[in-house]
């Protein structure tokens, strides 16, 4: 099927939103990163032949700019209106997108994140976000309909989020999560503000920070994605990761291993693979901490190799990282300096 709607969408696919962003999420699930690069050149393409917006961020040098390398939002051209030369008629000149050209950023920043591009994925929500400011300035409903612009301002926090925490900006990251959670504005099921409250209730009990959720409100959560069918397959194995760490917070170790035991094996089942690879990260993480070393070893090889079959570069630093603590666990100090090596090299590459 994901076949057949790529090639649907060959000639017509920008009028068809909600089949790319479902098929984006699909190829996510599924560690098909490879296939979610496709999808993102022909967004890519899209933009340029339909709207006349090249979203190719140029001059690169600005994508290095100070220290730590962070790209420079403000030199970079984000138009949110309708240019000279779209295919649309001449009163629409000069108003702003609709919210259909709006959710193929969404896709570029799933593709280059998950491929390692952090810097291009920062880019993507500061152009939604600009066009959010935008649409609130002229009224929502001369562009869209209201649940769709809250949809977009989730997606915001929903996809930077991650970015921050993966650079070890913890609160940056908790900042971003706090606002579609504060602003309460439901659409969708709330799914935005479901996956946020996730990704929040994670950083939180992974850093040993407070936590606003706890396990009575984070099972209520899995049960309100697991039944949300604008959510994804993954959604409610994405809480269960939250519950896994905030028992081990609360001292229930055992419970917690359990937990993460039975998610991994769901995960590898239903080939969820970015879930799973996350649950195998986890529970080496846990392994490193607590002395079980029983599955490290596995589960950082088998996580090492979906990384690698799939593309996911972004997650592979922290795995070598990760493999070269467990060869200082044991003893084996020669492969330990050899991998933590390999994790420098790699968080450079990023």
């Amino acid at each position: 099927n994901n076949e057949k709607a790529r090639s649907d969408l060959s000639n017509d696919y920008y009028f068809r939103p909600a089949l790319m962003g479902n098929l984006s999420k699909e190829l996510v699930e599924t560690g098909r990163i490879a296939e979610l690069s496709e999808l993102a050149s022909l967004t890519r393409e899209g933009f340029l032949q339909d709207r006349k917006i090249d979203t190719v961020m140029t001059p690169r040098s600005e994508l290095n700019f100070g220290v730590p390398q962070m790209p420079d939002l403000h030199r970079f051209e984000m138009p949110v209106r309708y240019q000279q030369g779209t295919d649309v008629a001449d009163e629409s000149i000069g108003k702003l997108l609709y919210y259909t050209n709006m959710v193929g950023f969404n896709i570029l920043v799933r593709a280059e994140f998950l491929s390692g591009n952090w810097r291009d994925a920062m880019i993507y929500p500061e152009w939604i976000r600009r066009w959010v400011e935008e649409v609130e300035r002229e009224g929502i409903n001369q562009v869209s309909r209201k649940n769709e612009v809250w949809q977009l301002q989730g997606n915001i926090s929903e996809e930077l989020g991650p970015v921050w925490t993966i650079l070890g900006f913890y609160e940056r990251a908790l900042e971003l999560y706090e606002v579609p959670i504060q602003s309460n504005k439901k659409g969708y099921g709330c799914r935005h503000i479901h996956i946020v409250k996730t990704q929040r209730a994670l950083v939180q009990a992974e850093t040993g920070r407070d936590l606003d959720d706890d396990l009575e409100a984070l099972t209520e959560l899995r049960d309100l994605r697991a039944a949300n069918q604008y959510d994804t397959k993954r959604a409610p194995y994405e809480v269960d990761l939250a519950i896994a760490a905030t028992l081990r917070r609360e001292g229930k170790v055992d419970a917690a291993y359990d937990l993460l035991a039975k998610t991994i094996e769901v995960t590898t089942e239903a080939r969820l693979i970015v879930a799973q690879i996350e649950a195998l990260r986890m529970r080496a993480l846990w392994a490193l901490k607590d002395g079980r070393l029983e599955h490290c070893e596995d589960d950082l090889v088998t996580a090492l190799n979906l990384c690698r079959s799939k593309g996911l570069k972004i997650k592979e630093p922290e795995l070598y990282h990760l493999y070269a603590r467990y060869k200082a666990a044991i003893g084996d100090y020669d492969a330990a300096i050899e991998f933590q090596l390999q994790a420098v090299d790699l968080y450079k590459a990023l």
